[in-house]
């Protein structure tokens, strides 16, 4: 069987046709699929700057809430050395639960592949001292039988709260600091 010029030409032009087609169909699919990819890294970002700003107005009423115990215990270790008691001392402990659940899902989902990379860098170490800040602040109430037995020593449990408060009120404010920077390099779009 002898194929003509013409036929040649013919089934060249339909195989680059069909070649073609195939490179189309797989370009405009990969097009589909890294926009697919780029809505999914946009508003998992979105929930994340949302999940920020909610725990930075947390974390500034949280260090409100430690300078004033750090000031009540001042006054209630001046109380000590005066009196030698204390009266009506609080030993309790706020400690708010911040929100892991947008970044959580961003890395479950793979949205951070698609996210740049320095934003990823930046909330990856803004939510490692977070989890470092609520893992110590959960502490302290594992921390609570074993600070009972000082309960007749109230200098060195006066001590122990406010060296505990020190460093969640440290914490804290690198915290908060992570937070605001990041929001001012990555404002969130209003509307």
């Amino acid at each position: 069987m002898k194929i003509s010029k013409k036929g040649l030409g013919r089934v060249a032009l339909e195989f680059l046709s069909i070649v073609f087609a195939v490179l189309l169909a797989l370009g405009l699919n990969h097009w589909r699929e890294a926009r697919i990819n780029q809505q999914l890294a946009e508003g998992s970002f979105d929930r994340i700057q949302q999940e920020i700003i909610r725990n930075t107005e947390e974390l500034k009423t949280s260090l409100q809430e430690f300078d004033n115990r750090i000031e009540a215990i001042a006054t209630k270790k001046g109380e000590l050395v005066e009196t030698g008691t204390i009266a009506d001392m609080s030993w309790s402990y706020a400690h708010p639960v911040l929100a892991i659940n947008a970044w959580k899902t961003a890395a479950i989902t793979q949205a951070v592949l698609h996210m740049e990379p320095d934003q990823v860098e930046q909330l990856a170490d803004i939510y490692s001292i977070q989890e470092m800040y609520m893992e110590f602040g959960f502490k302290f109430f594992d921390r609570v039988p074993e600070m009972s037995r000082f309960k007749n020593e109230p200098d060195v449990m006066i001590e122990i709260i406010e060296t505990h408060y020190a460093i969640s009120r440290s914490i804290a404010e690198t915290l908060l600091t992570g937070y605001q920077e990041f929001l001012e390099e990555y404002p969130p779009v209003e509307g």
